[in-house]
């Protein structure tokens, strides 16, 4: 059985993670998002869309984030930028 939530993550939850982003940027907040959009059997590509933002300067300090980037499947250098794991919308 393929679940697939593209649609769903497109039309209502990307307006919001940008929102996020934003806030996120303007104040200064690390985060990690990860979302699952699609899995199935054997013939279904899986697809994620992460996003992270942590490290940059005056900004907290939270030690477990590039672990916790790393067990997501995405990259640390890449502190601002959306990180892949699986494929990307």
């Amino acid at each position: 059985m393929v679940i697939d939530k593209r649609l769903v993550y497109d039309e209502e939850i990307s307006p919001l993670v940008q929102q996020i982003i934003e806030i996120c940027q303007r104040e200064n907040i690390p985060f990690v998002m990860d979302f699952g959009l699609r899995e199935g059997d054997e013939n279904t590509e899986a697809v994620y869309c992460m996003s992270a933002m942590y490290g940059h300067p005056g900004m907290m300090r939270t030690p477990a984030f590039p672990g916790v980037v790393r067990a997501l499947g995405g990259e640390t250098e890449c502190a601002d930028a959306p990180l892949p794991r699986g494929s990307m919308l």
